[in-house]
């Protein structure tokens, strides 16, 4: 939908972009047809945050099922209308933030362009809580993808990133410019794919998360006195240390991800002690 039309309609349907929801239309045909053509022929896809729909129809046309999910009452209502003419696309009018994930039993591909104000909890809660996610097309500031792909030793190596990492791999598909919205965001935008290749439990997930937030709590601070503040006890800290091969001495920020699942397991026991 052009930048004409979409502002038409908005005016037809008496809405207006939501700055609180951080809305942000995508007005380019051809980049909604591109993005949609990342995920095609499967049986249950989620859309996070719909909108006027740029990408809802064209995900209904390539797969089996589509659940849309929007917090917005006016455009889930006009959305529910449009939905009426196909018959594979349930629009849901909710927080997708407290949607039961893990309830679902089929696998999923999940497509949203992000709200830029709520973007890191939307990925935390379709990493941590999806049982069945097999990938995630989403769009956000260019930014903060460079977040997430930041490596050891980088200023933006954080929790995320090591999350992101550790369950599987992403990929930058496209970058956008931001002429491409409406309204128009400051920066320019980036479609990326993150697919899943381990399969981890949900516990395991949220408990490997929470240890590397506060190994990462502190990052001015030692990895001795980091993960001393999470036993309780110096002695205890150097002795898991020792067995991973860690120098104390070093910072969070430089630990690569192996080190980091290392240790998370030591502190689980799941290592064999020397």
């Amino acid at each position: 939908m052009k930048l004409r039309d979409t502002k038409q309609l908005l005016n037809d349907l008496n809405l207006a972009p939501n700055k609180n929801l951080g809305q942000n239309f995508l007005i380019n045909e051809e980049i909604a047809e591109s993005i949609t053509s990342l995920v095609k022929n499967q049986d249950y896809v989620i859309e996070i945050g719909p909108g006027l729909g740029a990408l809802t129809k064209k995900l209904a046309q390539n797969n089996k099922k589509v659940l849309a999910i929007e917090i917005d009452r006016g455009f889930a209502e006009y959305l529910k209308k449009e939905a009426e003419k196909v018959n594979n696309i349930t629009i849901l009018h909710s927080d997708f933030l407290k949607y039961p994930l893990n309830k679902i039993k089929e696998n999923i591909n999940i497509v949203s362009n992000l709200p830029y104000n709520i973007t890191t909890p939307i990925i935390e809660k379709v990493l941590l809580e999806s049982n069945k996610l097999d990938k995630f097309v989403f769009m956000t500031q260019k930014d903060f993808i460079d977040r997430l792909l930041s490596k050891p030793g980088s200023k933006e190596y954080g929790p995320i990133s090591v999350l992101i990492s550790s369950l599987g791999n992403l990929e930058i598909f496209k970058v956008i410019n931001k002429e491409n919205f409406y309204p128009q965001p400051k920066i320019s935008s980036c479609v990326s794919v993150f697919v899943c290749k381990k399969t981890v439990s949900q516990n395991d997930r949220k408990a490997f998360y929470e240890f590397v937030k506060l190994l990462f709590k502190e990052r001015r601070k030692t990895i001795l006195n980091n993960l001393s503040a999470i036993t309780k006890d110096k002695k205890e800290a150097e002795r898991k240390l020792s067995i991973v091969k860690i120098l104390p001495s070093r910072r969070p920020e430089t630990l690569n991800i192996d080190e980091i699942q290392l240790l998370f397991d030591i502190m689980l026991n799941k290592t064999r002690k020397k």
